[in-house]
């Protein structure tokens, strides 16, 4: 208990300080934000289409550096810019926390020379350094510290889709990785710091950090989950009040609603703002103070620059009334904006895998006449070569979940795998071709989403095949085609333009990509208004997977995306036409925006 009440006080005691480096971390964010991110995200599709480069993936990576060596070092060089001003950002955070915890203050020109200072010390081993590190560190790093500028360096996609499609295997391993993460992290934590305010080497800050991390495992860990804790108890806590205040106004002071919900919404963006600014410095706050405990803190200098005096103009009363003015005249118009501007757009509903709420065997001819019955607008299936080059309506790489039988379509003729059996949700049905499908959907009239699912085995002219076969019925029936294969996409595209083709989008690194795809499905989650707009900006329509509450079909809906693929046809459907009869509450719209904020 004596250890909770320490750390509670000292989340009050780093709540109290932190106001004051409010202004500087902000600032820095403003410009990381809305200057060099977008510049970065141009360079990169500049560079990328310099080389006549569409998109980055696992599967391109090395041809690139082999056909196109120019951009393969551009992009190269513009990761070195990345890992350089993500320690740049670094130095600066580090820096400003350290004086305040030292209850000194300095002017934001300071603390930029200081950590434009920093990038002098770097030497070429730490610089190289200084990428895994934050890769190691990332257990901690999602946990606490946010840089938005390390957050252009993601995961690959292919990693994330194959622990997800392996997740009850692997997990035990994850989980074991994951800790020995966690536990280097821990160990590594003060290798930076121990560089940035000491001359220390990196060898000797390796050193360094390992000896003072022994054995004090659970005194971090304990530190972390109470200082973030009461961080994200307080936003939420202040978030949740606000918007019952909202709820509250409108039900009792209707005529007040749209003033209150444009207040109450620039409330919310100061709550998002110091959140950012908490969890930004917080796990620097709690290194520079576990070093003053043990006596370990270096003291340095408060630094003195003449040419103070030049930017003075910059914070005096006159300049900073006239910025706060325009800064929340834009606010407010934009709040505005956003709280009264209705999207008249009624997405397409369409069934996930040709079932609803578990009506049938997903893929499968009498779950999609029963399906057809909810009148959904497309009814979504997937389709995979097989042996003999036809095609087979099936989801799984393999049929043993289904039917029991340990092979992959692609190892069986289309007469093997027509004479299976499935199994699901106490139904069964045999395994359909995709002629035998269509020949259904075309007698219900029920319009298709067809995903053509690739394989390392499939035959070379697979989609040549596909085309032959079926590419005029697919038009005059005005079904839409999508794939996870960005290759299969273009190859449709460009042999059969008027196709309506769409690219399923395992991750996104810089906006959606370059492409000639008419649409673009993600999953819902991961889904915000920037996304939306990028793609609207490129000309292309956004569907999203897989959406099964009605809360979850309202905030797609007002998001504005073009279709919605859900395993609940009639709940989705119901749920729009709700919608579509009445205005969203203001209270509703300032949830919607908490939600998406990121």
């Amino acid at each position: 208990m004596k250890y909770l009440i320490e750390n509670i006080q000292g989340v009050v005691h780093f709540l109290s300080r932190i106001k004051r480096s409010s202004v500087n971390v902000l600032l820095s964010h403003f410009v990381i934000l809305f200057g060099l991110i977008p510049a970065l995200n141009f360079l990169t599709h500049r560079i990328l289409s310099f080389g006549g480069i569409n998109y980055l993936s696992s599967d391109n990576i090395l041809a690139l550096a082999r056909t196109h060596s120019f951009v393969f070092i551009g992009l190269f060089l513009l990761l070195a810019l990345i890992v350089l001003l993500a320690f740049f950002e670094y130095s600066f955070l580090l820096l400003s926390v350290y004086y305040i915890y030292l209850d000194t203050t300095l002017t934001l020109a300071q603390l930029l020379k200081m950590s434009f200072f920093q990038l002098k010390k770097l030497r070429p081993t730490s610089f190289l350094f200084f990428l895994p590190y934050f890769i190691i560190l990332l257990p901690i790093i999602g946990f606490n510290y946010r840089s938005n500028l390390l957050s252009k360096i993601k995961i690959p996609a292919f990693v994330m889709d194959y622990i997800f499609t392996n997740r009850v295997t692997i997990i035990a391993l994850a989980v074991i990785v994951y800790l020995i993460l966690l536990y280097f992290s821990l160990s590594l934590s003060f290798v930076l710091p121990r560089m940035i305010l000491t001359k220390a080497r990196l060898r000797d800050a390796i050193r360094y950090s390992w000896r003072i991390t022994r054995r004090r495992l659970w005194y971090f860990i304990g530190k972390f989950i109470i200082f973030a804790g009461c961080l994200f108890l307080l936003i939420a806590g202040a978030t949740a009040a606000l918007l019952f205040f909202q709820q509250t106004i409108e039900h009792y002071w209707n005529a007040a609603a749209l003033a209150s919900a444009i207040v109450i919404m620039a409330l919310l963006q100061l709550l998002f703002i110091i959140n950012l600014i908490g969890s930004t410095t917080l796990i620097f706050f709690i290194g520079i103070d576990f070093l003053a405990r043990h006596a370990e803190l270096p003291q340095l200098k408060v630094p003195h620059f003449s040419t103070d005096q030049k930017f003075t103009w910059l914070t005096s009363r006159k300049t900073l009334t006239i910025l706060l003015v325009l800064f929340l005249g834009g606010l407010f118009t934009y709040n505005h904006h956003f709280l009264t501007a209705e999207d008249a757009r009624r997405p397409y509903v369409i069934s996930h895998r040709g079932v609803s709420h578990g009506n049938g065997v997903q893929n499968s001819i009498p779950a999609l006449i029963k399906t057809a019955q909810l009148h959904p607008d497309y009814v979504e299936i997937d389709i995979q070569q097989t042996k003999d080059k036809q095609f087979v309506v099936m989801h799984d790489p393999d049929l043993k979940t289904l039917t029991g039988v340990d092979r992959r379509p692609q190892e069986l003729t289309l007469s093997e795998l027509t004479k299976l059996t499935q199994h699901e949700n106490g139904y069964t049905a045999p395994v359909a071709s995709f002629d035998e499908y269509l020949k259904a959907a075309k007698n219900l009239q029920q319009k298709l989403l067809i995903e053509i699912k690739t394989s390392t085995l499939d035959a070379p002219g697979l989609v040549n095949d596909f085309l032959q076969k079926y590419q005029g019925e697919i038009e005059s029936q005005h079904y839409e085609l999508q794939s996870l294969d960005y290759q299969l996409v273009e190859k449709i595209k460009k042999k059969a333009p008027a196709l309506v083709v769409g690219y399923i989008m395992p991750f996104n690194i810089v906006g959606p990509p370059v492409s000639s795809a008419d649409f673009l499905t993600m999953e819902y989650s991961t889904i915000n208004g920037d996304f939306i707009d990028a793609a609207r900006n490129d000309h292309k329509k956004v569907y999203v997977w897989t959406v099964n509450s009605a809360d979850a079909v309202s905030r797609m809906r007002f998001y504005g995306t073009d279709a919605i693929i859900t395993d609940e046809v009639a709940l989705t459907h119901k749920t729009l036409e709700r919608d579509s009869k009445m205005r969203y509450h203001y209270a509703d719209k300032l949830l919607y925006f908490t939600i998406g904020i990121g």
